[in-house]
Formats: C-alpha cells, structure tokens, sequence
C-alpha cells in the first residue's frame, strides 16, 4: 500500500507510520538473517581502516518540525550513539549555524573536554 506524506501529517499519522514499519518486519523470513553477511562482504577492509558514518543535513529544517506535538526543542539522531558516527543539523536558534553531534566512551569525551577547555583559555 502506497501512503503519501499527508497521510504521516494527519491525525492518525504516527499509527500509519508504526502499522508500515509492523507489516514490512512481518514480511521478513528467518533466511534474511542468513543472507546478512553476504551483504557485509563488500566491507572488507585494510586492517587500521577507520570508518566514519556522517547522517544528517543542515538543509533538512529538523527545529522547524512540528507534528502536532509542538517544534522540538532538541534534536538527537540516535542512529551514532554506536560510536564512529557524527550528525549535522541546523541550529536551534535559526542563526544559520550548525550543530554537530557525536558519541564517546565516557572517558574519550572527559579528554576531549580537557582538550577543549585548554584551547578555550589559550
């Protein structure tokens, strides 16, 4: 079934969302997990390869959202809470800035702050 963007706008938008998201998993059979290394394969790379994953635009609009809940006071993409992963979006005071997301071990982060704090007074 076809569903256009007006049908995710209106009231019963987040129910049509979920009922997609339900049917489609329902269609999955137990081979599609066995067929997910296939897919892997491409990913074979040099040893010491890093790989980062950017998601994201600052083009999208995301604090000028609403869904009949209001326009979001912060936006997070969950998606790199994995680690290796940076997110981008416009900035939620609409000064044409940027915001940039990322996800750290805890102590990774305490030693970016350290760092940070030390350019800051320098």
């Amino acid at each position: 079934m076809m569903l256009t963007a007006k049908t995710f706008m209106g009231e019963e938008g987040l129910l049509a969302a979920v009922t997609m998201v339900s049917d489609s998993i329902e269609e999955w059979d137990e081979s599609l997990a066995w067929k997910i290394p296939d897919f892997l394969a491409f990913a074979t790379l040099p040893p010491g390869t890093q790989i980062i994953l950017a998601s994201g635009s600052t083009r999208f609009g995301v604090y000028g959202l609403d869904f009949g809940w209001g326009k979001p006071d912060k936006v997070v993409i969950v998606s790199i809470s994995q680690g290796n992963g940076i997110s981008m979006a416009d900035s939620r005071d609409q000064n044409g800035g940027v915001e940039i997301g990322f996800s750290l071990k805890k102590q990774e982060m305490d030693t970016l702050i350290d760092l940070l704090q030390y350019e800051l007074k320098h």
